[in-house]
């Protein structure tokens, strides 16, 4: 694991740690990015195989002050993916299902500084208790 890696994944860990460590409200970043939009994906699968341009779509929803959003990543072989994220300290994190319902997983992405870019890991699964996961890095661009 890289060292951007396991530093993202420390700071998740250490918010979701805040979370459940008895208190009551969620800190709120100062500034939140909107990250409403079109953005391109590109990253690598779980087998190694590269991708690059893949469209996603970000769109908030329910309490703007919670950072709810939906995400929907379109793939080159048709193959659309659905979510639901929260926005919480610079993070996004969502859980995701295919649309043929046989893979799940979550990726958590570090929300860049200008709120242009989205660096993220993440592990999926085919639902099987008896299968390996397939674990990757992902980066969205946000559109121009």
């Amino acid at each position: 694991m890289t060292k951007g890696k396991k530093f993202l994944l420390a700071g998740v860990a250490a918010t979701f740690v805040s979370l459940t460590a008895g208190t009551s409200q969620v800190s709120a970043q100062t500034t939140r990015c909107n990250l409403d939009g079109d953005w391109l994906a590109s990253g690598s699968s779980g087998d190694g195989t590269k991708y690059t341009g893949s469209p996603v779509r970000i769109t908030s929803f329910g309490n703007p002050t919670l950072g709810g959003y939906r995400v929907a990543w379109t793939y080159d072989n048709n193959r659309v993916v659905t979510g639901t994220g929260l926005d919480l300290d610079n993070y996004l994190a969502v859980g995701y299902r295919d649309s043929a319902g046989g893979v799940t997983g979550v990726v958590i992405y570090k929300i860049s500084a200008n709120c242009n870019r989205l660096e993220g890991y993440y592990i999926e699964s085919d639902g099987k208790m008896d299968t390996t996961s397939k674990e990757a890095d992902e980066t969205l661009v946000r559109k121009s």
